[in-house]
Protein backbone atom coordinates (compact mmCIF):
# COMPACT_ATOMS: atom_id res chain seq x y z
CA UNK A 1 0.00 0.00 0.00
CA UNK A 2 1.14 3.30 -1.11
CA UNK A 3 1.90 6.14 2.33
CA UNK A 4 -1.07 8.11 1.12
CA UNK A 5 -3.51 5.37 1.12
CA UNK A 6 -1.73 4.17 4.11
CA UNK A 7 -2.71 7.97 5.32
CA UNK A 8 -6.14 8.06 4.51
CA UNK A 9 -6.90 4.35 5.99
CA UNK A 10 -5.40 5.86 9.39
CA UNK A 11 -7.62 9.01 9.36
CA UNK A 12 -10.75 7.02 8.79
CA UNK A 13 -10.49 4.53 11.55
CA UNK A 14 -9.64 7.76 13.37
CA UNK A 15 -12.88 9.31 12.12
CA UNK A 16 -14.75 5.86 12.70
CA UNK A 17 -13.45 5.32 16.49
CA UNK A 18 -13.96 9.29 17.13
CA UNK A 19 -17.56 8.35 15.98
CA UNK A 20 -18.87 5.70 18.26
CA UNK A 21 -17.41 8.38 20.89
CA UNK A 22 -19.47 10.32 20.20
CA UNK A 23 -22.30 8.28 19.94
CA UNK A 24 -21.68 6.36 23.22
CA UNK A 25 -20.74 10.48 25.22
CA UNK A 26 -24.43 11.32 23.73
CA UNK A 27 -26.23 8.24 24.99
CA UNK A 28 -24.53 8.68 28.63
CA UNK A 29 -25.61 12.37 28.65
CA UNK A 30 -28.67 11.44 27.97
CA UNK A 31 -29.07 8.49 30.12
CA UNK A 32 -27.99 11.19 33.11
CA UNK A 33 -30.49 13.61 31.63
CA UNK A 34 -33.33 10.93 32.24
CA UNK A 35 -31.42 9.69 35.46
CA UNK A 36 -31.91 13.31 36.57
CA UNK A 37 -35.26 14.42 35.87
CA UNK A 38 -36.78 11.23 34.98
CA UNK A 39 -39.24 10.07 36.92
CA UNK A 40 -38.71 6.65 38.80
CA UNK A 41 -41.41 3.40 38.46
CA UNK A 42 -41.61 -0.38 39.40
CA UNK A 43 -41.98 -2.59 36.04
CA UNK A 44 -43.37 -6.16 35.79
CA UNK A 45 -41.32 -8.65 33.55
CA UNK A 46 -44.40 -10.55 31.02
CA UNK A 47 -41.54 -12.91 29.55
CA UNK A 48 -37.83 -13.16 29.52
CA UNK A 49 -36.82 -13.64 25.63
CA UNK A 50 -32.81 -14.42 26.08
CA UNK A 51 -30.16 -15.60 28.74
CA UNK A 52 -26.39 -15.23 28.31
CA UNK A 53 -24.08 -17.01 29.96
CA UNK A 54 -20.61 -15.60 30.40
CA UNK A 55 -18.11 -16.29 32.83
CA UNK A 56 -20.14 -18.11 34.86
CA UNK A 57 -22.64 -14.60 35.04
CA UNK A 58 -26.40 -14.94 34.32
CA UNK A 59 -27.59 -11.94 32.50
CA UNK A 60 -31.27 -12.08 31.27
CA UNK A 61 -33.18 -10.05 29.00
CA UNK A 62 -36.91 -9.71 28.28
CA UNK A 63 -40.02 -7.41 28.16
CA UNK A 64 -41.19 -5.43 31.30
CA UNK A 65 -44.65 -3.25 31.74
CA UNK A 66 -45.00 -0.23 33.65
CA UNK A 67 -47.45 2.27 33.72
CA UNK A 68 -46.54 6.28 33.49
CA UNK A 69 -47.90 8.61 35.42
CA UNK A 70 -50.95 9.25 33.39
CA UNK A 71 -52.28 5.65 33.82
CA UNK A 72 -51.14 4.83 30.10
CA UNK A 73 -49.32 1.49 29.92
CA UNK A 74 -45.49 0.98 28.19
CA UNK A 75 -43.67 -1.78 27.88
CA UNK A 76 -39.69 -1.86 28.26
CA UNK A 77 -37.24 -4.21 26.54
CA UNK A 78 -33.89 -4.78 27.39
CA UNK A 79 -31.23 -5.80 30.39
CA UNK A 80 -33.71 -7.41 32.76
CA UNK A 81 -31.24 -8.65 35.64
CA UNK A 82 -29.66 -11.85 36.69
CA UNK A 83 -30.27 -15.25 37.15
CA UNK A 84 -33.09 -14.64 39.72
CA UNK A 85 -35.26 -12.56 37.74
CA UNK A 86 -37.97 -14.01 36.47
CA UNK A 87 -41.44 -13.65 34.99
CA UNK A 88 -43.55 -12.24 37.92
CA UNK A 89 -40.99 -9.92 39.27
CA UNK A 90 -40.09 -6.67 39.03
CA UNK A 91 -37.56 -4.08 38.20
CA UNK A 92 -36.50 -0.72 38.63
CA UNK A 93 -36.14 1.55 36.03
CA UNK A 94 -36.79 5.34 35.10
CA UNK A 95 -38.76 6.76 32.04
CA UNK A 96 -38.55 10.43 30.71
CA UNK A 97 -41.24 12.74 32.35
CA UNK A 98 -41.44 14.15 28.55
CA UNK A 99 -41.31 10.90 26.93
CA UNK A 100 -42.54 8.03 28.98
CA UNK A 101 -41.00 5.15 26.42
CA UNK A 102 -37.86 6.35 26.71
CA UNK A 103 -36.70 4.23 30.03
CA UNK A 104 -33.36 3.17 31.65
CA UNK A 105 -32.64 0.68 34.45
CA UNK A 106 -31.35 1.85 37.25
CA UNK A 107 -27.60 0.53 37.50
CA UNK A 108 -27.06 0.21 34.21
CA UNK A 109 -25.29 3.29 33.39
CA UNK A 110 -21.79 1.67 34.70
CA UNK A 111 -20.94 -0.37 31.19
CA UNK A 112 -22.26 2.58 29.48
CA UNK A 113 -19.87 5.17 31.88
CA UNK A 114 -16.67 2.24 30.91
CA UNK A 115 -17.85 1.80 26.80
CA UNK A 116 -17.47 5.76 27.45
CA UNK A 117 -14.28 6.32 28.66
CA UNK A 118 -12.66 3.27 26.91
CA UNK A 119 -14.09 4.51 23.32
CA UNK A 120 -12.58 8.32 24.38
CA UNK A 121 -9.52 7.17 25.17
CA UNK A 122 -8.71 5.65 21.97
CA UNK A 123 -10.10 7.78 20.32
CA UNK A 124 -7.68 10.57 21.96
CA UNK A 125 -4.58 7.74 21.25
CA UNK A 126 -5.91 7.63 17.51
CA UNK A 127 -6.31 11.11 17.07
CA UNK A 128 -2.41 12.44 18.78
CA UNK A 129 -1.34 9.02 16.66
CA UNK A 130 -2.49 10.22 13.24
CA UNK A 131 -1.33 13.43 13.50
CA UNK A 132 2.05 12.71 14.65
CA UNK A 133 1.81 10.13 12.27
CA UNK A 134 1.30 12.45 9.17
CA UNK A 135 3.68 15.13 10.84
CA UNK A 136 6.71 13.05 11.22
CA UNK A 137 6.56 10.95 8.02
CA UNK A 138 9.90 9.67 7.24
CA UNK A 139 9.04 12.06 3.84
CA UNK A 140 9.04 15.23 5.69
CA UNK A 141 12.05 14.76 6.07
CA UNK A 142 13.15 14.68 2.44
CA UNK A 143 15.97 17.35 1.13
CA UNK A 144 16.25 18.92 -2.01
CA UNK A 145 19.89 19.55 -3.81
CA UNK A 146 20.75 20.54 -6.48
CA UNK A 147 24.80 19.32 -7.69
CA UNK A 148 27.37 21.36 -8.53
CA UNK A 149 30.51 20.26 -9.90
CA UNK A 150 33.82 21.64 -7.69
CA UNK A 151 37.60 21.41 -7.88
CA UNK A 152 39.21 19.50 -5.72
CA UNK A 153 39.89 22.13 -3.83
CA UNK A 154 36.75 23.21 -3.33
CA UNK A 155 35.78 19.83 -2.30
CA UNK A 156 38.12 19.44 0.37
CA UNK A 157 37.14 22.70 1.90
CA UNK A 158 33.38 21.95 2.49
CA UNK A 159 34.68 18.73 3.95
CA UNK A 160 37.02 20.66 6.31
CA UNK A 161 34.49 23.16 7.38
CA UNK A 162 31.09 21.08 7.28
CA UNK A 163 32.29 17.67 8.22
CA UNK A 164 33.17 18.40 11.99
CA UNK A 165 29.16 20.61 12.14
CA UNK A 166 27.63 16.96 10.81
CA UNK A 167 29.51 14.77 12.66
CA UNK A 168 28.22 17.02 16.08
CA UNK A 169 24.47 17.42 14.75
CA UNK A 170 24.40 13.43 14.13
CA UNK A 171 26.07 12.91 17.71
CA UNK A 172 23.11 15.62 19.30
CA UNK A 173 20.22 14.37 16.91
CA UNK A 174 20.32 10.71 16.70
CA UNK A 175 18.40 9.95 19.88
CA UNK A 176 15.47 11.37 18.99
CA UNK A 177 15.88 10.33 15.29
CA UNK A 178 16.05 6.58 15.83
CA UNK A 179 12.67 6.30 14.04
CA UNK A 180 13.12 7.96 10.74
CA UNK A 181 17.21 7.13 10.46
CA UNK A 182 16.04 3.21 10.75
CA UNK A 183 16.91 1.52 6.99
CA UNK A 184 13.75 -0.21 6.43
CA UNK A 185 13.16 -2.95 3.54
CA UNK A 186 11.20 -3.14 0.42
CA UNK A 187 9.81 -6.29 -1.01
CA UNK A 188 12.62 -7.09 -3.06
CA UNK A 189 15.15 -6.52 0.13
CA UNK A 190 12.61 -8.84 2.37
CA UNK A 191 12.58 -11.83 0.18
CA UNK A 192 16.40 -11.38 0.38
CA UNK A 193 16.44 -11.20 4.11
CA UNK A 194 14.11 -14.66 4.31
CA UNK A 195 16.50 -16.38 1.25
CA UNK A 196 19.17 -16.03 4.07
CA UNK A 197 20.83 -13.75 2.89
CA UNK A 198 24.20 -12.02 4.87
CA UNK A 199 22.44 -8.40 5.32
CA UNK A 200 19.98 -9.55 7.54
CA UNK A 201 23.17 -8.97 10.15
CA UNK A 202 23.20 -5.28 8.58
CA UNK A 203 19.55 -4.99 9.76
CA UNK A 204 19.87 -7.09 13.29
CA UNK A 205 23.00 -4.59 14.11
CA UNK A 206 22.06 -1.42 12.69
CA UNK A 207 21.00 -0.24 16.84
CA UNK A 208 24.64 -0.95 17.20
CA UNK A 209 25.77 0.63 14.58
CA UNK A 210 24.44 3.85 15.68
CA UNK A 211 24.54 4.08 19.07
CA UNK A 212 28.58 2.96 18.75
CA UNK A 213 29.15 4.33 15.11
CA UNK A 214 30.58 7.63 14.16
CA UNK A 215 31.06 9.63 10.81
CA UNK A 216 33.62 9.03 8.59
CA UNK A 217 33.63 10.35 4.51
CA UNK A 218 33.12 7.58 2.13
CA UNK A 219 32.05 6.93 -1.35
CA UNK A 220 29.91 4.50 -3.41
CA UNK A 221 31.36 2.01 -5.44
CA UNK A 222 28.49 0.63 -6.83
CA UNK A 223 24.77 -0.24 -6.36
CA UNK A 224 23.18 -3.62 -6.68
CA UNK A 225 20.45 -2.65 -8.82
CA UNK A 226 19.65 0.94 -10.92
CA UNK A 227 16.94 2.17 -9.32
CA UNK A 228 18.19 3.78 -7.18
CA UNK A 229 18.83 6.40 -9.23
CA UNK A 230 15.19 7.34 -9.82
CA UNK A 231 13.74 9.33 -7.79
CA UNK A 232 10.94 7.88 -5.88
CA UNK A 233 7.60 7.65 -7.12
CA UNK A 234 3.95 6.65 -6.09
CA UNK A 235 3.40 3.26 -7.20
CA UNK A 236 2.94 0.68 -3.99
CA UNK A 237 5.93 -1.94 -5.69
CA UNK A 238 8.06 0.51 -6.44
CA UNK A 239 11.67 -0.21 -5.56
CA UNK A 240 12.95 2.23 -2.21
CA UNK A 241 16.10 0.07 -0.76
CA UNK A 242 19.21 -1.09 -2.82
CA UNK A 243 21.86 -2.57 -1.25
CA UNK A 244 25.54 -1.34 -2.44
CA UNK A 245 28.75 -1.02 -2.00
CA UNK A 246 30.63 1.17 -0.12
CA UNK A 247 34.11 1.90 0.56
CA UNK A 248 35.15 4.21 3.72
CA UNK A 249 38.17 5.17 6.00
CA UNK A 250 39.02 6.29 9.54
CA UNK A 251 41.83 7.96 8.31
CA UNK A 252 42.01 11.68 8.26
CA UNK A 253 44.07 12.19 5.22
CA UNK A 254 41.08 11.81 3.12
CA UNK A 255 39.09 15.16 5.02
CA UNK A 256 41.81 16.82 3.21
CA UNK A 257 42.10 14.39 -0.06
CA UNK A 258 38.34 13.59 -0.77
CA UNK A 259 38.82 13.48 -4.30
CA UNK A 260 40.82 10.26 -3.63
CA UNK A 261 38.13 8.39 -2.13
CA UNK A 262 36.32 8.75 -5.62
CA UNK A 263 39.41 7.04 -7.68
CA UNK A 264 39.16 4.31 -4.77
CA UNK A 265 35.38 3.25 -5.70
CA UNK A 266 35.57 3.56 -9.34
CA UNK A 267 38.94 1.73 -9.62
CA UNK A 268 37.47 -0.96 -7.12
CA UNK A 269 34.71 -1.65 -9.74
CA UNK A 270 37.14 -0.82 -12.55
CA UNK A 271 37.28 -3.16 -15.80
CA UNK A 272 40.27 -5.98 -15.07
CA UNK A 273 41.45 -5.55 -19.17
CA UNK A 274 44.79 -4.23 -19.89
CA UNK A 275 45.25 -3.70 -15.90
CA UNK A 276 47.91 -5.29 -13.81
CA UNK A 277 47.01 -6.54 -10.81
CA UNK A 278 47.85 -8.91 -8.16
CA UNK A 279 46.37 -11.99 -7.43
CA UNK A 280 44.00 -10.92 -4.18
CA UNK A 281 43.28 -7.47 -6.23
CA UNK A 282 42.11 -9.65 -8.94
CA UNK A 283 39.37 -11.48 -6.46
CA UNK A 284 38.30 -7.85 -4.90
CA UNK A 285 37.32 -6.88 -8.02
CA UNK A 286 35.77 -9.90 -9.28
CA UNK A 287 33.71 -10.33 -5.86
CA UNK A 288 32.56 -6.93 -6.14
CA UNK A 289 31.69 -7.46 -9.62
CA UNK A 290 29.23 -9.84 -8.23
CA UNK A 291 25.90 -9.32 -6.47
CA UNK A 292 26.13 -11.85 -3.88
CA UNK A 293 29.71 -10.42 -2.23
CA UNK A 294 29.08 -9.47 0.94
CA UNK A 295 31.63 -7.60 2.72
CA UNK A 296 31.14 -6.12 6.09
CA UNK A 297 33.81 -3.37 7.00
CA UNK A 298 36.56 -5.29 4.81
CA UNK A 299 39.82 -3.58 5.59
CA UNK A 300 41.91 -3.41 2.61
CA UNK A 301 45.43 -1.75 2.14
CA UNK A 302 46.95 -2.05 -1.47
CA UNK A 303 47.49 -0.92 -4.75
CA UNK A 304 44.09 -0.30 -5.05
CA UNK A 305 43.91 2.37 -2.11
CA UNK A 306 46.95 3.80 -3.12
CA UNK A 307 48.45 2.35 0.22
CA UNK A 308 46.00 3.47 2.25
CA UNK A 309 43.84 1.81 4.74
CA UNK A 310 40.42 1.48 3.69
CA UNK A 311 37.18 -0.52 4.31
CA UNK A 312 34.43 -2.11 1.78
CA UNK A 313 31.23 -2.65 3.26
CA UNK A 314 27.57 -3.85 2.11
CA UNK A 315 25.29 -1.25 3.37
CA UNK A 316 21.22 -0.53 2.21
CA UNK A 317 20.51 2.69 0.40
CA UNK A 318 17.15 4.06 1.38
CA UNK A 319 15.00 6.94 -1.04
CA UNK A 320 13.70 7.99 1.70
CA UNK A 321 16.95 9.18 3.33
CA UNK A 322 18.89 10.30 -0.02
CA UNK A 323 18.91 13.56 -1.19
CA UNK A 324 16.36 14.33 -4.16
CA UNK A 325 14.93 10.44 -2.97
CA UNK A 326 17.71 8.73 -5.21
CA UNK A 327 21.10 8.11 -4.87
CA UNK A 328 22.91 11.63 -6.91
CA UNK A 329 25.89 12.44 -4.94
CA UNK A 330 29.68 10.94 -5.29
CA UNK A 331 30.60 10.71 -2.30
CA UNK A 332 28.88 9.80 1.01
CA UNK A 333 29.17 9.91 4.81
CA UNK A 334 29.18 6.23 6.09
CA UNK A 335 28.20 5.96 10.08
CA UNK A 336 31.10 3.14 11.37
CA UNK A 337 32.89 2.28 14.17
CA UNK A 338 35.06 -0.93 12.59
CA UNK A 339 36.42 -1.81 16.34
CA UNK A 340 33.15 -2.36 18.15
CA UNK A 341 31.13 -3.44 15.03
CA UNK A 342 31.46 -4.68 11.46
CA UNK A 343 28.73 -3.10 10.14
CA UNK A 344 27.95 0.15 8.39
CA UNK A 345 25.43 2.47 7.11
CA UNK A 346 24.85 5.58 5.35
CA UNK A 347 24.53 8.73 6.98
CA UNK A 348 20.74 10.42 6.22
CA UNK A 349 20.73 13.54 4.24
CA UNK A 350 18.79 15.82 6.94
CA UNK A 351 22.22 15.78 9.01
CA UNK A 352 24.69 17.04 5.71
CA UNK A 353 24.73 20.43 5.39
CA UNK A 354 23.96 21.77 1.82
CA UNK A 355 27.41 22.33 1.05
CA UNK A 356 27.91 19.02 1.09
CA UNK A 357 25.03 18.12 -0.68
CA UNK A 358 25.17 19.84 -3.38
CA UNK A 359 29.21 19.43 -3.85
CA UNK A 360 29.29 15.94 -2.89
Amino acid sequence: MSKRGSAILLVIAAIVVTGIFGYLLNDLIHFNYIKETGIKTKATVIAVTSTAIHNRHISKSGIAVYYDKEGYEHEYHGYIGSSGTGKGDTIDIIYDKDNPDEVIKQGDELWLQISTVVSGTVSLAMIIFTVWAITHRIDKKQIRCVHQNVTNEELARVVREYMPQTREKFAKEKKKNRRIDKVTADEYVENMLRSGDGLVNFYNNFKNITENGSVYLGAIIRPLDNSIFSELGDSANERFTTPAYVVYSTDDWFTEHPEELISISQGLCASLYGGQFDNPDVQLINAIASNSFRPFNLEYCGALSHGRKIYISTVVLSKFQLCNQKLCNRLIYIVANPSVTPYATVLPAWYWSMWELSAF
